[in-house]
């Protein structure tokens, strides 16, 4: 299909997936227009002005909108919808400037940077201009990196011009910016790390190019142990711990419960800084690194971290770190065995199907699940492609938590997303979870009810009281 009809597909999809409760009968085009079947648009409570109202929400700005009609003409072409694979892949997404740059730059081979691009969805082209001139074959490997990763239909144009620069090399962190999460393309940052602490970057970078499609489908049974490096598994007692942003004193305390601790580290915090909450020195952390008492994750863009502390780490033991990608996989894959149906991907029409079948059943709860698995597939895969680890939660139980306490009038959206970070993180790691606990401020309550939706409720007990201690 071409670039403007993958648009008008994946902008249907998120209108069907807000709008499961009808119908539907797919998406159809004369040649010239494009049309979505809605079998009962006519005897909804619905006028056709507000379906068409809630289709223009979920349409991109200059992608053509699909006409709604209740009855199907013959002549009409019924266009498919994205398959697993096709989702998984982000076929005909919509990006930001900032996001498509990263994204290609993370899958386009290293061999070929640095490059420009621009692709219009009014021409259907798609030019590439490389510093240096390209072989037939590297043209065609270059295509198919980009068809499979979203970029199809287009004309593909190739060019080069030896004055292209190349890439700085660092990234500079804004306050407040909503792309501080974008994990950044270890292209953009390989002049800003040392090589020991890129180097584990990249891998972790390459697992993702290799293991995505199994992380989202679920289907090859990969488990944890798949997923971790040998020094994260083991039958060893371990908690986690998340310093990302409250603060966690006294590792004593844990390390004299528990065989294994692993952090969660800190945001641009300095060694001596996080020796001095941990309560101990620094010969001291350093040998329990080694003695492999210690792990630790790396959950969010690099820069946001101390690269002193970081290098005290990767020098004393690199393998005692993993970074976002390795604990995103793990994460998803507890969440997919433990639910069956949170974290993982499907066809757009089987997203659909369950859906719809939950609307007419007529039960309320059924319709919240709905509710929340349509706001996880509409962004859910791309969120994690693009900030990793961080928007784990997303397509987690967090939205279902949230959908049943907003029920009961009661909304602690904040409170639950937070708290099922890094509880979900604690399960792809094999972890018991210690969440933050202080007078002023407590996760005990909200990682109850999410764990709860993992493991079931005591129907004797009130879990949905979020600010109980």
């Amino acid at each position: 299909m071409d670039p403007i009809t993958n648009l008008v597909v994946r902008d249907y999809e998120r209108f069907r997936l807000q709008t499961a409760q009808y119908n539907h009968g797919g998406l159809y085009t004369d040649g010239e227009n494009f049309y979505a079947l809605i079998g009962d648009a006519a005897d909804t409570r619905e006028s056709p002005d507000s379906l068409i109202d809630t289709y223009n929400h979920y349409r991109t700005v200059t992608v053509p909108p699909a006409i709604i009609i209740s009855e199907l003409n013959e002549s009409l072409e019924k266009i498919p919808t994205r398959g697993q694979l096709e989702i998984i892949n982000h076929k005909g997404e919509s990006f930001l400037y900032d996001e498509v740059t990263n994204y290609l730059n993370r899958y386009v081979p290293k061999k070929y940077q640095p490059f420009h691009f621009d692709y219009s969805f009014a021409t259907q082209e798609f030019e590439l201009i490389t510093r240096t001139p390209l072989s037939l074959e590297d043209k065609e490997e270059i295509e198919l990196t980009l068809s499979s990763i979203g970029f199809d239909g287009y004309k593909y144009i190739f060019s080069h011009n030896e004055t292209i620069p190349d890439y700085p090399g660092k990234t500079t962190l804004q306050p407040n910016r909503k792309d501080n999460l974008i994990l950044s393309a270890s292209s953009f940052i390989k002049k800003q790390f040392t090589k020991p602490m890129l180097e584990l970057y990249e891998e972790d970078e390459e697992f993702w190019l290799e293991n995505r499609h199994s992380v989202f489908t679920g289907d090859n049974n990969l488990k944890r142990e798949d997923y971790l490096p040998e020094s994260f598994l083991g039958s060893e007692t371990r908690c986690f711990i998340d310093a990302s942003v409250f603060p966690r004193d006294n590792l004593r305390i844990y390390l004299s419960l528990y065989e294994i601790v692993i952090i969660a580290l800190p945001f641009n915090m300095e060694p001596e800084q996080f020796y001095t909450m941990l309560r101990i020195e620094a010969f001291e952390f350093k040998e329990l690194i080694k003695r492999k008492r210690l792990l630790f994750v790396i959950p969010q863009n690099l820069s946001r971290y101390s690269q002193r502390l970081l290098l005290e780490i990767i020098n004393t033991r690199p393998e005692s770190v993993i970074f976002s990608r390795r604990l995103t996989a793990a994460s998803l894959e507890k969440i997919q065995e433990k639910s069956q149906l949170l974290g993982k991907t499907f066809s757009s029409d089987e997203q659909y199907q369950f859906l719809h079948l939950c609307y007419k059943s007529k039960n309320r709860w059924l319709e919240i699940i709905a509710n929340s698995l349509a706001k996880q597939w509409e962004v859910g895969p791309q969120l994690i492609e693009r900030d990793g680890a961080v928007s784990v939660y997303y397509m987690g139980a967090s939205t279902l938590a949230v959908n049943t306490l907003k029920e009961r009038e009661k909304d602690f959206t904040l409170e639950l997303s937070s708290a099922a970070i890094s509880l979900e993180y604690s399960l792809g790691l094999g972890a018991h979870h210690l969440p933050f606990d202080q007078p002023e401020y407590s996760e005990i309550k909200a990682c109850e009810i999410i764990s709860n939706f993992y493991n079931g409720f005591n129907a004797k007990k009130n879990f949905f009281c979020v600010n109980q201690r």
